[in-house]
């Protein structure tokens, strides 16, 4: 009977020694070896991870008791990488000691490598353990006492984690920030789940941190904020702070400067002052394009007031390069107001009157808000037309107007008032705030490249007369007459005749322009669309239609429109055919090199 059991146990350990070497030979060499008594693993092992195939055990046994270093490979494209590991006692207690990395047997596979790293003291986990996925990103940090009881348990949110200690619910000592790389993000100290002493936080999404101190969960004294203040590859840059109120009350006192980010590439600033807790006076806001490395540009968007209570009581935001900002009583402007560009640069202003009526009063510098210079480089640059009108004020309206020189114009450029001024004309002497007379206005989009003036006459604030279109070259300081026409001369706006109008996508070396006849202010009969070379001098039809006489505007039979221009050989236009106004039809076809290609039904025709 001995005998039988000793064949027995022999015939077990064989069959289990093929599994095991069966298995293997799928990877690598592998197997290891069997005390010849007892039938009990021996010395080196290399053997298939039980929860995972893909993943192999290398290390010693010692009667069937792990001891020493275990390493754990994972075979990836057919070769074994080394992915954790740690140590057991070499008492033969089995007991897992020192610093480990081990694979998450529930849930690993090679496309999905989740792993733990911590450290074991008598076979316990103790202190910080972390899990990352694919050995890169953080998902997790999980806190055991000495007990191996888990203390806490943290997940990665908004990109950072929060690892510490605490006890009885409340966290204590030291706790760091950690990023998804499980990079240092900052952190500090609590005492009985309160701040205290020296902090830094980091944001992970804007990648702004903040230091300073703690006084019983409180922020006190002074807080910086820096840029890159954890990025090797970049220098730090400090973007501003403030401070804290002494007493404890988490109250911000004084100037501030503080950024937020609301897109990768946009970012926005605002500076001013608190008095306890509140803002007060003029806050500006910058926006700040950091679209390319070190390439950085601050534009002012807006200026908003406060009063004492931390109440707005006005808000200026940037329009076309342009805004305003001043004193606010009861709702109505009163004192000094400034106009300020986008640089916040002064470029205009003047005073209201101290009876917080909201009247204008004394010497002005007025900016017309569509055709403001809004980019320079020097002090003085290339001149650009403005409207600018500088002239006394009286209550309830404006009165006379003052032309200014070059050298005048250079003089206030100097001292960043304005950067040169031409055009205008004359407002009634009543009072009333009408443009009368001769009047030259800029294009609202002058600024955009749309170098257009219009140049007639105005009464009663209305135009009247002969109004002609010109483009201005500032860098020749001469006008070309592009276009125009008349408007009736009751004073209604309402043109008339045989007009030129510019296109509504007019732009530099995009000279489009519509002619046809107006009647009481509405398009009859033909139009038709004319692209202009004016370094050429010539005219090319190459668009229009008919609208209906009886002045609603309706588009009529067959229409050419221009759909895209890019230039006078190579332009798509739209055939169409109307009805009353609606449209019927439609084709797309592309002029180049005076070859007309043409798209219909997606597919493109040559002819």
């Amino acid at each position: 009977m001995e005998y039988l059991d000793q064949q027995w146990k022999w015939l077990q350990i064989n069959v289990n020694n093929i599994k095991q070497t069966l298995q293997l030979c799928k990877f690598s060499s592998g197997g290891g070896s069997y005390d010849e008594l007892d039938g009990k693993k021996i010395g080196k092992w290399i053997e298939i991870n039980e929860n995972c195939t893909d993943v192999i055990n290398s290390g010693k046994y010692q009667q069937a008791i792990q001891i020493g270093k275990w390493d754990f490979c994972v075979n990836q494209s057919g070769k074994y990488q080394q992915i954790g590991g740690g140590s057991y006692d070499e008492g033969g207690k089995g007991i897992k000691i020192g610093k480990w990395i081990e694979i998450d047997e529930k849930s690993f596979s090679v496309s999905k490598q989740r792993t733990h790293i911590g450290e074991y003291i008598n076979g316990k986990k103790y202190g910080v353990w972390k899990t990352f996925y694919d050995q890169i990103y953080l998902e997790a940090c999980y806190l055991y006492d000495q007990m191996g009881r888990i203390n806490n348990k943290n997940i990665i949110k908004k990109g950072i984690t929060l690892i510490g200690e605490t006890k009885l619910g409340k966290k204590v000592g030291k706790w760091e920030i950690l990023s998804v790389k499980n990079q240092y993000f900052g952190g500090g100290l609590y005492s009985n789940g309160i701040k205290m002493g020296l902090w830094i936080k980091t944001d992970y999404r804007s990648q702004i941190t903040q230091i300073g101190e703690y006084k019983n969960g409180k922020k006190v004294g002074r807080w910086d904020m820096w840029e890159n203040y954890f990025n090797d590859n970049q220098p730090n840059i400090n973007i501003g702070g403030g401070s804290y109120d002494q007493e404890g009350l988490g109250i911000k006192i004084g100037k501030w400067t503080y950024q937020v980010t609301l897109w990768r590439y946009d970012k926005r600033t605002y500076i001013g002052e608190y008095q306890n807790g509140n803002k007060v006076g003029v806050w500006k806001e910058f926006s700040e394009s950091n679209r390319f490395m070190y390439s950085k540009a601050s534009t002012l968007r807006s200026c908003v007031l406060y009063d004492l209570n931390g109440i707005q009581i006005y808000e200026s935001q940037l329009n076309n390069g342009v805004l305003e900002i001043g004193q606010v009583q009861n709702g109505k402007k009163f004192g000094r107001w400034e106009i300020l560009g986008k640089n916040n640069e002064q470029i205009g202003g003047g005073s209201y009157h101290e009876g917080g009526d909201g009247t204008k009063t004394g010497k002005w510098v007025e900016i017309k808000k569509n055709g403001l210079l809004v980019d320079t480089q020097e002090k003085i640059t290339q001149f650009i037309l403005v409207n600018i009108k500088m002239g006394k004020k009286q209550v309830d309206g404006r009165v006379g107007q003052k032309k200014m020189s070059m050298s005048q114009c250079k003089k206030l450029i100097k001292r960043d008032i304005v950067k040169n001024g031409s055009g205008g004309g004359h407002y009634d002497l009543e009072g009333n705030g009408n443009k009368i007379g001769k009047w030259i206005d800029l294009d609202d989009q002058f600024l955009k490249g749309k170098y257009v003036t219009y140049r007639g006459l105005y009464k009663n604030g209305e135009k009247v007369g002969r109004w002609d279109i010109l483009i201005s070259d500032i860098h020749k300081d001469t006008d070309v007459q592009f276009g125009g026409g008349h408007y009736d001369d009751g004073g209604n706006g309402n043109k008339i005749g045989r007009w030129i109008d510019l296109d509504d996508q007019f732009l530099k070396g995009q000279n489009l322009s519509h002619r046809g006849l107006y009647k009481n202010g509405k398009k009859v009969g033909r139009w038709d669309i004319w692209f202009s070379d004016l370094q050429k001098g010539t005219d090319v039809q190459i668009g229009g239609g008919s609208y209906d006489e009886e002045g609603r505007e309706f588009k009529i039979g067959m229409w050419r429109q221009i759909d895209r221009f890019y230039s006078e050989s190579f332009y798509t236009t739209e055939n169409c055919e109307y009805d009353h106004g609606k449209q019927l039809t439609s084709r797309i076809s592309f002029n180049q090199n005076s070859s007309i290609n043409t798209y219909k039904n997606n597919k493109m025709n040559y002819i």
